[in-house]
């Protein structure tokens, strides 16, 4: 067999048939694996460093928090809107002041790595980091719009068990998701309870996991 037969080959077939594993793209993206190593980067002495570090190499770029936004929030943005339906995104996370806190942030950098793969998110997207200390501000209220959306259960994930709304304003929070049900009210998604003294080798991040696919698609 001539090495131009060989190269034919390889041009002509299929990558999987190469045993070539291509990266996974969309809520297929989000790991485990990911969201324990990223909690507990979190945890670490310079949170929102690792923050804009972790989005930085999903090619988001560090952007100012905009005025609704507590004094002190770190942020980074990717994408621009170009048509009426793909409004921007504002979407924010606890400040990892906790194992429990920090999957917030990690289910943040996990749908930042979902939306690279998937060649960057439909329209301008802003992601987050609160600081540690929010005393004096209270979050915007959220702008739903007309259409309301039944939730069910998406592959594992769980069953949310509420309605969601498309926002369209306030942007969208994300709390702590590292035990219990997931729920979405006022724009804010979260399970529980929650544990301060959870330690984060004592998370399930396949369970974790399933929450954050969840979140991923419906925003």
């Amino acid at each position: 067999m001539g090495i131009g037969h060989v190269l034919w080959q390889l041009i002509a077939c299929p990558v999987e048939q190469l045993g070539i594993e291509l990266p996974a793209g969309g809520a297929d993206a989000v790991s485990h694996e990911d969201l324990r190593r990223d909690t507990r980067l979190l945890l670490g002495p310079d949170p929102a460093g690792t923050f804009v570090e972790r989005l930085g190499q999903m090619q988001m770029a560090p952007v100012p928090a905009t005025g609704e936004l507590p004094e002190g929030t770190t942020c980074a943005a990717r994408g621009e809107g170009k048509a009426p339906a793909e409004q921007p995104r504002l979407i924010v996370a606890t400040w990892p002041a906790t194992a429990d806190e920090a999957t917030a942030g990690a289910a943040l950098i996990s749908i930042a790595k979902a939306w690279d793969l998937e060649g960057g998110p439909k329209g301008r997207a802003t992601l987050c980091l609160l600081p540690r200390d929010l005393a004096g501000w209270a979050p915007p209220e959220p702008k739903p719009a007309a259409l309301r959306l039944p939730v069910s259960t998406v592959d594992s994930a769980p069953k949310l068990g509420v309605y969601l709304p498309y926002m369209i304003g306030g942007g969208l929070w994300i709390g702590p998701i590292a035990a219990g049900e997931l729920t979405l009210s006022n724009g804010r998604f979260e399970a529980g309870p929650v544990d301060p003294a959870r330690p984060p080798e004592k998370i399930n991040y396949t369970d974790v996991q399933a929450r954050t696919k969840a979140i991923f698609l419906r925003l």
